[in-house]
């Protein structure tokens, strides 16, 4: 019997069997009866909602402590290290965006980073100012450690490079 896929000569005994030697495609008049899925099926691809909510929470977050910074170097209002600070956490906050938006293995890493500094942050107000426990980011905290997770889980779908 000759397969209609490939075009292999099977044996006339693979015709009671029901599937071709070579490929695996069945050879049975009635589709599906006796032979196995002749390519492997794969599952759609999952939804990446939240990759791209928090994408853009971030780029508006690194443009809202972008221009709080510039305010602040305009007018003078604070510090060289807060200045500092909050140019820095801009370029990180879009640099996460564009990683995670784009769903590449840089922006895991940098959602690594923001949990870990969000952690570090929790910890100093809750030991070096116990008195100010209204200042514990505790919402912040769990964004990052969820988000964590679930890049974590979708590591997977992630691409190397920028």
């Amino acid at each position: 019997m000759i397969c209609n896929l490939c075009g292999y000569q099977n044996a006339d005994v693979l015709k009671r069997v029901g599937f071709c030697q070579r490929c695996g495609a069945s050879l049975s008049k009635l589709e599906g009866t006796l032979s196995p899925p002749s390519l492997p099926r794969t599952a759609p691809p999952l939804p990446y909602l939240w990759g791209n909510i928090q994408g853009w929470i971030q780029i508006v977050w690194g443009i809202a402590t972008g221009l709080l910074a510039s305010v602040a170097v305009s007018r003078g209002l604070s510090s060289f290290k807060v200045r500092g600070m909050l140019i820095v956490s801009a370029v990180l906050y879009l640099f996460t965006a564009i990683g995670i938006l784009r769903k590449r293995i840089y922006g895991l890493v940098l959602v690594c980073v923001c949990m870990i500094l969000t952690l570090a942050m929790y910890f100093q107000v809750l030991f070096v100012l116990p008195s100010r426990s209204e200042l514990l980011p505790v919402a912040r905290t769990l964004y990052w450690i969820l988000s964590f997770f679930y890049y974590l889980r979708r590591r997977r779908d992630l691409k190397p490079g920028w």
